[in-house]
C-alpha cells in the first residue's frame, strides 16, 4: 500500500468531521475510511506544540513511525495525527508504539 498526503484545508476538514477520534499517550489520530485508495496521512503540529524545530522533529518521527506500521495495515484510509505536547523529546520508539496502539484501537491494523 502506497502513502500520500493530505495537503489541501478541505481533506483535512473532510477527514476531522467525518472521521473518529482515538488518542493515545504522545498522539492523537482522526480516521477516515476510505472505500479504495492510496493511505492518505496529515499531520497537524500547531503553534501551540513548540516552535518550527519541535514542530518539524516531531512530524519527522510521526512520518517514519507511520511508514514502518505500513506493512500492517489491511484496508485503505485518510487519518490525521495530533501531537500531544508531552511527545516534546521522546524517542522514536515511544510514537511507533503510540501510533501502532493508535491503528489497533482504530481497527486498521
Amino acid at each position: 500500500m502506497t502513502i500520500k498526503s493530505l495537503k489541501d484545508k478541505f481533506e483535512f476538514d473532510r477527514v476531522f468531521n467525518e472521521g473518529s477520534r482515538v488518542s493515545g499517550r504522545y498522539l492523537t489520530a482522526v480516521i477516515r475510511r476510505t472505500k479504495a485508495g492510496p493511505v492518505r496521512i496529515g499531520i497537524a503540529a500547531s503553534g501551540k506544540y513548540g516552535n518550527a524545530v519541535e514542530r518539524n522533529r516531531v512530524k519527522r518521527l510521526i512520518r517514519e513511525a507511520f511508514k514502518t506500521v505500513l506493512a500492517d495495515i489491511n484496508r485503505p484510509f485518510e487519518v490525521v495525527v495530533i501531537p500531544k505536547t508531552n511527545a516534546k523529546g521522546v524517542l522514536m520508539s515511544s510514537i511507533y508504539l503510540d501510533m501502532n496502539s493508535l491503528l489497533g484501537k482504530a481497527g486498521v491494523i
